[in-house]
């Protein structure tokens, strides 16, 4: 009896481990924007896209959108000066940093315009 807990406690573990994990943020679909988590390999077709872009940095470096990578970017537009939403926005921006900020897949990005 032993045995046979012992290997279905090795089995359950192995088919756990065999599991492709699901992402933590989705990739958006379609006019309506639907949120659809996805896994390496599967087809991204379909999905939204920034188009390519290209601006300057605060020092007057080059950034480019035009990587074909499936980084996670998230972008923080705002006008210079901003009363309204910004304070929330910037809040929840250092809230993404704090959560996020350490990982390699996740791009977090903020563009102020006069």
């Amino acid at each position: 009896m032993r045995i046979l807990h012992i290997l279905l406690l090795l089995s359950l573990t192995w088919a756990c481990t065999n599991q492709p994990s699901k992402p933590r943020l989705p990739y958006f679909k379609g006019p309506a924007m639907e949120p659809e988590w996805i896994i390496p390999g599967d087809d991204i077709n379909g999905f939204n896209r920034v188009q390519d872009y290209s601006l300057q940095d605060q020092n007057n470096h080059s950034f480019s959108g035009n990587e074909d990578t499936l980084h996670i970017r998230i972008a923080h537009f705002f006008k210079l000066p901003c009363q309204g939403p910004c304070p929330v926005l910037s809040r929840t921006m250092l809230d993404l940093q704090e959560h996020y900020g350490n990982d390699p897949e996740v791009q977090l990005l903020s563009f102020a315009y006069p």
